[in-house]
């Protein structure tokens, strides 16, 4: 019966180690969604929904003309593009030969936070779309 306790002390650190990687999944899931809800709210704080919408999460764009609306976001391609799309909206470089009409005014970190959000949710299905 010497193995005993050490049988108990297995499991007791195994125990552990389980409620250890338990609470680090809920950080890394309660991080994500940080970065979601700030992403979000780059978007609008850069006034970003006064062309384009996101209808993943029933964002829809302000613009009163059809001819100003941008694209639906996240277009499909993101993920592939940040860093073009980075000087785009930094107005460094044109899309069919034209700016970007709203200069990117935030920080470094909120221009990656929006890039983040609507990365996740280029690769999340779309509403609706079957799992197959």
């Amino acid at each position: 019966m010497a193995n005993s306790p050490t049988r108990f002390r297995v499991r007791r650190l195994a125990r552990g180690a389980s409620a250890v990687l338990a609470a680090m999944g809920l950080a890394l899931a309660a991080g994500s969604a940080q970065a979601s809800a700030a992403g979000q709210s780059v978007f609008t704080e850069q006034k970003c929904d006064t062309c384009h919408a996101v209808p993943a999460v029933g964002i829809e764009a302000k613009v009163k003309s059809a001819k100003m609306q941008g694209p639906d976001l996240p277009t499909g391609s993101l993920s592939q593009e940040i860093e073009r799309l980075t000087r785009v909206v930094q107005q460094e470089e044109q899309t069919n030969g034209k700016k970007h009409p709203k200069k990117f005014t935030g920080s470094d970190e909120e221009l990656a936070a929006l890039f983040s959000w609507l990365s996740q949710l280029d690769a999340e299905p779309a509403p609706g779309a079957s799992a197959e």
